[in-house]
């Protein structure tokens, strides 16, 4: 789509170049302003399913023009009413002029609404669009512990897999819990003190039985967590469904994920998932036969999937075939499109923007997903919530995000400019530049979906 006036304005016009391999290119860049793509690669079908997040910036950029607008009308209600307003013909000039401004300021208000349908649509009709959070877990980097936070701090429901979930990969140690993990009937099952729908999206055939028995179209989960995203995708289907409430059925629903994920540096996230595999018995990444290799043995490996991220992205995870800048671009244009990004060096601050954008933060005065939902859902998503008592415990959070952070592990560190460093690094060229744009990004997306400011 293309961005509306207002986020036209609020955005500046972006450039930007990218090198690899030693030269520096530059990238096609779009004359669109705000938001919208900068160069004109196109991305993978199956990030047709997850929500633009375009349509987040334009509708944070729509309300801070309606909130300047207002701000202008009470200024000039201030000041009018600072005027002598002893003669009646002129109280009534007075009054005549404040109508007329608040009648400008809805007619404005109406018509950036009417100049982006999606937010039109989606006002108008609340219940025909969900949106489900989607957290694409990158091995080693955070994903396990933010699980343990959505259990624990903000009793959330979750649909997760083996990798992510160290309650899922152990049920094979209680066969009750197994056997429900196998039951073509999807609910919830307590294990631990955590609330799982009982799937594994480990798998082609997990996301499959999690399909066939409707966890998405039956909103079992509050959160989903899968470790590809691309498989992940399949669970939307063509993004239209069917759902019940209160024995009535409501036809015509269409579910989007908002795609969001904590990213690591490429480096210090392979020498971890190497210590986990060859030392941490515990781990779902453990592999006794690693205890032969050195780190070096490992990178040159058929085991070890270079450029993990990028090929993830792009669906391209056999390493016999090669990547190339087109790759990298796409991948880029993925994260930007579709990823709001957190980062594992600020992840007390990706927590709280994750928080907020889903108002898993009941001090929020204005969850971002509500923008394309309206009030009135929001509201009621809210009072749900209060209803339930899931309420965010910020000790509860700040001790596992700051004290306790699950699964951290002391290891030797990579010395820069050491033979092991180099062949690393040259191992993950492309998702070195992956993980600095997303940098990038967390930084831009502070402004553009609205975490700068508590009123939006």
């Amino acid at each position: 789509g293309t961005s509306s006036a207002a986020s036209s304005m609020y955005y500046g016009e972006t450039t930007e170049t990218y090198s690899h391999g030693g030269s520096k290119n530059k990238k096609m860049v779009s004359t669109t302003k705000g938001y919208q793509a900068r160069s004109q690669v196109p991305i993978l079908i199956e990030y047709a399913n997850f929500v633009e997040l375009s349509d987040f910036a334009d509708a944070v950029s729509l309300l801070r023009l309606h909130r300047d607008q207002v701000m202008q009308q009470q200024q000039q209600q201030l000041n009018h009413r600072r005027l002598d307003e002893a003669d009646a013909e002129g109280k009534s000039d007075t009054d005549d002029e404040v109508d007329q401004m608040k009648n400008v300021i809805d007619a404005s208000w109406e018509k950036a609404i009417q100049d982006n349908p999606e937010i039109r649509s989606s006002q108008s009709s609340p219940a025909k669009v969900k949106h489900v959070p989607f957290f694409w877990h990158i091995p080693r980097s955070g994903g396990t512990s933010l699980s343990t936070i959505f259990s624990n701090c903000l009793s959330l429901v979750q649909a997760s897999s083996s990798l992510t979930s160290p309650q899922i990969y152990a049920r094979g140690e209680d066969e009750a819990l197994a056997s429900r993990f196998r039951d073509p009937t999807l609910y919830v099952v307590q294990t631990k003190g955590h609330s799982y729908v009982n799937v594994d999206l480990d798998s082609v055939e997990g996301v499959q039985r999690a399909v066939q028995g409707g966890l998405i179209s039956k909103e079992l989960s509050d959160v989903v967590l899968v470790p590809d995203v691309r498989l992940g995708s399949l669970l939307f289907g063509n993004g239209q469904d069917h759902i019940h409430s209160d024995n009535e059925e409501i036809t015509g629903t269409e579910y989007k994920g908002v795609m969001f994920a904590l990213f690591r540096h490429p480096l210090d996230r392979t020498l971890s998932l190497f210590y986990h595999k060859q030392e941490d018995r515990a781990s779902v990444h453990y592999d006794p036969s690693m205890e032969i290799y050195s780190l070096v043995d490992w990178v040159n490996s058929p085991g070890y999937i270079t450029n993990f991220m990028t090929r993830t992205l792009v669906g391209k995870l056999d390493n016999q075939i090669p990547l190339t800048a087109v790759d990298l671009d796409v991948a880029k244009e993925i994260l930007r499109r579709k990823c709001v990004v957190g980062l594992l060096d600020e992840k007390a601050e990706s927590m709280k923007r994750f928080a907020r954008l889903f108002s898993w933060d009941a001090d929020v005065h204005h969850d971002s997903l509500s923008l394309l939902q309206g009030e009135a859902a929001a509201s009621r998503a809210k009072a749900e919530r209060w209803k339930n008592q899931i309420v965010n415990d910020e000790e509860c959070e700040d001790k596992l995000l700051h004290i306790n952070w699950l699964n951290k592990h002391r290891h030797p560190t990579l010395l820069e400019g050491s033979v092991e460093y180099k062949i690393v690094k040259s191992k993950n060229s492309f998702d070195l530049e992956l993980y600095y744009y997303t940098k990038q990004l967390f930084e831009e997306q502070y402004t553009q979906l609205g975490f700068d400011e508590d009123d939006l």
